[in-house]
């Protein structure tokens, strides 16, 4: 029997590190050696309960032998120096099999004898960790091993926020993709859960109760970029908040995440609200669009809440009004209603402006012509406006009609628009939601737009605070999107990004109006300084996404200026975050440090936007209002909008090529790692914030070297995991620019 050595890295613990799957063997040249080609992972499931502070968590992993011979193999498990974990155990195939707790300091020599070994450096980030080592055991040809990790531990609670981490960046030791993983835990607090979010991973969260909620998340034939981490805090009030702050080092000003999300408590008041529902029924709309929209105006219908008011307006070349006034929400006016839209029948034209005109005159009455007007109530207003078309009738200039709805909406209603088709005019759509407090929404040509609208309102169906304010005792924010703040509702969060220039503990104030009064919320936070904010560094590219999507917001509905465009290449290049505009940052050829060259590239792309009808206008600007409102930190909406334009067949070139997909070529040539970005220019990583001037003079540091390896004892893992990149590294560590060379 051959022997070799296969070690399996898990993260028991920190949310600093990652655990992983390598091939080690000293019987392969260093020429062949390549890490994870000796097996394949089937399945990775990861479950954890987490009930107050403790988890515990059963991770199961199924690998097979792929070689022609047998193996006998091992399994590491680098753990931090100051954890302490319970009820460690480790079963193949069911049966437990024993194993060896090292201290960080014999751990050393093995994670360096390692990188020596294979001339790898990705164990370097787990240098000055602790390792349990289990014995060695058999895995003949073809055969598959079933691995069960079992294990306790006491969850870290940091600055208010509970943290959960299980690692998934495979990419450093295995070659193939995983087939599949999935993620479960379950979150239990006997005080109510409050602001759950991942930083990691766009997950999906079931809540039931205050006191419990389920996050998923399932990944299928990839190889995982990131950790899985999970955030939360706990109280029993109405509205819970929690701020996540970065500041990075040589910095003036930090960046800050501000969550908040109310009680899923029976008690919590839910707000009454106005809803009006314009919907067109031009003759373009006939046959199934019709169809569709009548279904998806019913359930608006069948899921009202006590004390809710409603009115429907259609409109062609003309408007019809339901009813004078808005309607009281009871069984016997739903009833009605419902028979009203089963009459709806398509006619005519499309006369947008007017129809939205009168729309909003639903929520306010005045005597006579010459009186003010007067709110019929003080519930928050919301308007869902449907089109499938371009203005036909009445006034068709954009500019204009976007300024009369703004000046028609003297009660601060919320238009939410809906573009069915490509042949709307998407800028006018986003620039009546944009200036109106909301977003729209475009349902494709094979979409169906009940499912569309249905999916929105039954997120805005129960509002729980609106008008929101927000203060920050003695400090000031600056830059914080979106804007304006959203209304928060039921079941739902609302996720604030901003920079702050003053660190230190103070008091949120968060205002707002409850069914028309007004309530206060206080909650004490805190804004950290550098040393305080390391393992926060997702934070600062959070806030430039939603920057990013903001900026490009502005230039599309108001034209573009040097300033603008100017920002969003030095935005996009920092980062590493890829838009329709500055893509050719992850070609080859492109010197990302030629910000003159680039800027100018950007504003020739720019001119895209002027295209406001069709079916890849409509996808750029859902691209831009993911940007904008997107609560995920995955950041892949350019790599969506990417596929969505292949599989919709309106992309420029060749669509047999999306094998060479965006993602792919982003893999290749830009890495975001430990908050920063670099970029591959021949073999070698660059970081984005050095200059030429400087990587010039960069001090020349041999990979597996003395001082290489005495560079790493003095970083954190949190930095140690830049020395763990393939190929030569340029990089500033502490001040001073270094560039690690491959042997």
């Amino acid at each position: 029997m051959k022997t070799l050595s296969l070690s399996i890295l898990y993260l028991l613990i920190s949310s600093s590190i990652f655990g992983q799957m390598y091939l080690n063997s000293s019987e392969i040249s260093n020429k062949s050696n390549v890490l994870g080609n000796s097996y394949d992972v089937h399945k990775i499931k990861i479950n954890a309960v987490i009930e107050n502070n403790i988890a515990r968590t059963t991770v199961t992993q199924t690998i097979k032998n792929t070689t022609d011979h047998d193996l006998e193999v091992e399994f590491f498990f680098p753990l931090p120096a100051k954890t302490v974990i319970q009820d460690f155990t480790m079963q193949v195939n069911g049966q437990e099999i024993p194993g060896k707790l090292l201290k960080k300091e014999e751990a050393k020599s093995i994670y360096e004898s390692i990188v020596r070994q294979h001339r790898d450096p990705a164990l370097m980030e787990f240098v000055g960790y602790n390792l349990f080592k289990t014995s060695v055991f058999p895995i003949k040809v073809g055969e598959e091993r079933k691995i069960t990790v079992n294990y306790s531990q006491v969850v870290e609670k940091r600055n208010g926020s509970y943290i959960y981490s299980y690692p998934l960046g495979t990419q450093k030791f295995s070659q193939r993709n995983l087939k599949n993983v999935e993620i479960e835990v379950l979150l239990k607090s006997k005080d109510g859960l409050k602001a759950i979010f991942s930083p990691t991973y766009d997950v999906r969260i079931d809540r039931k109760t205050d006191n419990q909620a389920k996050v998923i998340k399932t990944l299928e034939n990839t190889i995982p970029k990131e950790d899985f981490k999970l955030k939360w805090n706990s109280n029993n009030e109405n509205i819970g908040a929690q701020l996540i702050s970065y500041q990075p080092k040589d910095s003036d000003h930090g960046y800050f995440l501000l969550i908040a999300s109310p009680s899923l408590n029976q008690k919590v008041e839910i707000t009454r609200k106005n809803i009006v529902f314009v919907l067109d029924k031009s003759g373009s709309m006939s046959g199934q669009k019709l169809a569709q929209s009548k279904n998806a105006l019913k359930y608006v219908l069948e899921h009202l809440n006590e004390g809710d008011k409603f009115n429907i307006v259609t409109y062609s070349d003309y408007y019809e009004v339901y009813s004078n006034g808005m309607v009281p929400f009871t069984e016997s006016n739903k009833k009605k209603a419902l028979e009203y839209v089963s009459t709806i029948k398509d006619d005519g034209g499309t006369n947008i402006n007017l129809a939205l005109q009168e729309g909003l005159k639903l929520f306010g009455n005045r005597k006579s012509e010459s009186d003010a007007w007067e709110s019929i109530n003080s519930n928050p207003n919301y308007i869902l406006f449907l089109t499938d078309g371009l203005p036909t009738v009445g006034e068709k200039n954009e500019s204009k009609i976007a300024a009369n709805i703004k000046e028609a909406n003297k009660f601060n209603a919320h238009i939410f628009c809906f573009g069915v088709g490509n042949d709307v005019n998407s800028r006018l759509l986003d620039r009546i939601s944009s200036e109106n407090g909301a977003l729209t929404e475009y349902v494709k040509p094979n979409e169906d737009i009940e499912t569309v609208v249905s999916s929105l309102y039954s997120q805005i169906s129960s509002p729980v605070l609106t008008d929101i304010g927000l203060q920050f005792t003695s400090m000031k924010i600056q830059q914080d999107y979106p804007n304006p703040i959203p209304d928060l509702f039921q079941g739902g969060q609302l996720m604030l990004a901003g920079q702050y220039k003053v660190t230190g503990k103070t008091t949120l104030t968060m205002t707002g109006k409850v069914n028309g009064k007004p309530h206060k919320f206080e909650f004490p936070v805190e804004f950290l300084n550098a040393e305080q904010s390391i393992g926060n560094e997702y934070v600062e590219k959070f806030w430039a996404s939603k920057r990013i999507g903001h900026l490009i917001n502005q230039i599309d509905l108001y034209g573009q200026n040097k300033e603008l465009v100017d920002e969003l290449v030095k935005l996009s290049t920092k980062h590493g975050i890829l838009t329709p505009y500055t893509a050719f940052l992850a070609k080859e050829n492109t010197d990302f440090r030629n910000s003159g060259l680039n800027i100018l590239n950007a504003t020739e792309e720019l001119d895209q936007l002027k295209d406001v009808q069709g079916g890849k206008a409509n996808a750029t600007r859902t691209y831009k209002n993911k940007l904008m409102n997107n609560q995920s930190f995955e950041q892949n909406e350019y790599t969506e909008l990417k596929r969505a334009e292949f599989e919709d067949g309106f992309a420029g070139g060749d669509p047999g090529n999306m094998g060479l997909s965006m993602d792919k070529m982003e893999e290749s040539r830009i890495l975001n790692l430990s908050g920063r970005t670099f970029y591959k220019e021949n073999n070698t990583w660059v970081e984005s914030k050095i200059s030429k001037e400087d990587q010039k003079k960069a001090k020349v540091i041999k990979k597996y070297s003395k001082e290489y390896f005495e560079i790493s004892d003095k970083n954190d893992a949190q930095t140690n995991k830049v020395l763990s990149l393939k190929g030569n590294v340029i990089v500033k560590l502490n001040g001073t620019v270094y560039n690690f060379l491959e042997e």
